[in-house]
């Protein structure tokens, strides 16, 4: 079901090297519709589970983002180990050719913006 989910969604390459301006890194609800299925095209829906449920765009995989933190003695939301991050990744169907679009269920986007981060290191 497509619902206004896509208030905006952030493509990601897990394997660009260089840096893109901010045209090359949103995309809009047609592009998303003409690449859909793209074999590598991995699209993430932060959110809860009930959000997912409700309503997400075909295909997409949900992540909390408290899975992709980790809490230490002196640091509550610390990134994951890489062995533990790559793990995490794969269980989405993300690999090294990967492209990534992030978007969030509510258009609070602090969660979404934690899951870019994480992607980035």
């Amino acid at each position: 079901m497509w619902k206004p989910l896509l208030f905006a969604a952030i493509l990601v390459s897990a394997t660009a090297a260089e840096a893109a301006t901010r045209d090359q890194l949103v995309v809009t609800p047609a592009w998303l519709a003409s690449h859909a299925a793209d074999k590598d095209l991995v699209i993430l829906h932060v959110g809860s589970a009930d959000g997912y449920a409700a309503g997400h765009i075909p295909g997409a995989h949900l992540v909390d983002s408290k899975l992709l933190q980790v809490s230490g003695p002196e640091l509550k939301v610390e990134v994951p180990p890489a062995d533990l991050l790559h793990k995490q990744m794969e269980s989405l169907g993300i690999s090294d050719n990967s492209h990534i679009v992030v978007y969030n269920e509510t258009g609070e986007f602090q969660r979404a913006t934690r899951v870019l981060f994480t992607l980035d290191v």
